[in-house]
């Protein structure tokens, strides 16, 4: 499965109005090619370093190009992402098949970077921290689909009601370890789309 991540910073004039109007016109695209589910966290948390994060899920890499290049989603960037948009980081993850996750009232998206040398089974114990963690309800966490990402892992957290808070502050603990050398994030309320 692949999870396709748009972690958004907002133009400053009119922001809560841009980002509202934004996440209703992607959650439209609920029917666009192959869309297993939609989401989007409004980011509310300290140490968020962008406003939104929008995501889709896809059954893999040739449905992930579909998507990509869908009329729909064409026109919803040219018409209404870019417009609102003044920064984004767009990552493409590779994440295990199973069941969609159900929706939680909060969720923390992210990518993280790491230095050149550091081996893939490195960066999956780092990911595997959220999985272990006490209180984590869901993840969809993984490397990234090909070299052309900007990060090498990222996934999103779903945080259950009252828990945000403590996986904000793993994650700002894990984007200090030594071999992270970047590190993007979203901590807020959730909202997921489910298709069909």
């Amino acid at each position: 499965m692949v999870l396709h991540l748009l972690l958004v910073r907002l133009k400053a004039r009119d922001r809560h109005e841009n980002g509202e109007a934004l996440v209703s016109r992607f959650l439209r695209l609920q029917h666009a090619c192959e869309v297993l589910r939609l989401g989007c966290v409004v980011g509310s948390r300290a140490g968020s370093t962008h406003d939104l994060a929008l995501f889709a899920y896809l059954a893999d890499a040739a449905a992930l190009e579909r998507f990509g290049t869908d009329a729909r989603y064409m026109r919803f960037l040219q018409q209404s992402f870019l417009p609102a948009v003044g920064d984004f980081v767009t990552m493409d993850i590779v994440i295990d098949d199973g069941p969609l996750p159900e929706n939680r009232p909060s969720a923390l998206c992210f990518c993280l970077n790491v230095a050149p040398a550091t081996y893939d089974w490195q960066v999956r114990s780092l990911l595997e921290r959220f999985i272990a963690a006490p209180g984590a309800s869901a993840a969809s966490l993984g490397m990234a689909l090909n070299d052309r990402q900007p990060y090498r892992a990222g996934g999103v957290v779903y945080a259950p009601k009252g828990q945000i808070e403590a996986f904000a502050e793993m994650f700002r603990e894990l984007a200090a370890e030594a071999v992270v050398t970047g590190a993007v994030s979203v901590a807020g309320g959730l909202t997921l789309q489910a298709t069909g």
